[in-house]
């Protein structure tokens, strides 16, 4: 499934033209050095038992030469995983669902999602009868689906940019880089050459 996911992104951005940064390659660097031979073994179990061969092991001084720090103790490098500018993407399906005849209502608050068939969906100044419903709403549902709230905890995490960084290239792979923190740091070069950092939740 997560194969096929990406190769859904991937082809929505082609056929829809979104200008939304696209990169392939996702470094995993592991901060522990007892924790190197379990990523090596897990590695291995996607290869054999998965048919997943795009993991390829880095020591500690091939991964500081891929990511421009040397406080990690090593890791991996996953070609098949990518990285991209989230609000351009989601911005051109937007565009791309409006094409196809989709009207959107960003300013129309739901209030409630009724039971039965059709699903009655209201909101401030009217409602709206559908087959389906998706919630896409992050963690922040507001009562509108209390089974799932129960089940779901809302996070902060936090994001920072640096000034643009000119000449100097900390991951000279274009890859994004995230560790084995439990609240992960990750980070990403811009094209306009600014390192993006995020980590640290509430």
């Amino acid at each position: 499934m997560a194969q096929e996911a990406k190769q859904i992104v991937k082809e929505r951005i082609a056929r829809h033209g979104i200008e939304c940064d696209w990169a392939d390659g996702l470094i995993h660097a592991v901060h522990k050095k007892k924790w190197l031979e379990e990523e090596q073994r897990d590695a291995e179990r996607l290869a054999r038992d998965y048919d997943y061969d795009a993991i390829t092991l880095l020591d500690r001084d091939k991964l500081a030469a891929a990511i421009g720090t040397d406080v990690y103790f090593g890791g991996y490098r996953d070609g098949e995983a990518s990285h991209l500018h989230p609000l351009n993407f989601v911005l051109g399906m937007a565009k791309a669902a409006e094409t196809a005849g989709v009207r959107i209502f960003e300013a129309s608050r739901v209030t409630n999602i009724g039971k039965g068939q059709p699903v009655t969906v209201k909101t401030e100044a009217g409602e709206v009868r559908a087959q389906h419903v998706v919630l896409a709403a992050n963690g922040y549902l507001n009562g509108l689906a209390p089974h799932t709230e129960a089940r779901v905890l809302p996070i902060n995490n936090y994001i920072l940019a640096t000034e643009p960084l000119g000449e100097r290239d900390p991951i000279p792979g274009n890859e994004a880089v995230a560790d084995s923190r439990w609240v992960v740091h990750y980070w990403r070069m811009s094209p306009n050459r600014r390192l993006i950092f995020g980590g640290g939740e509430t």
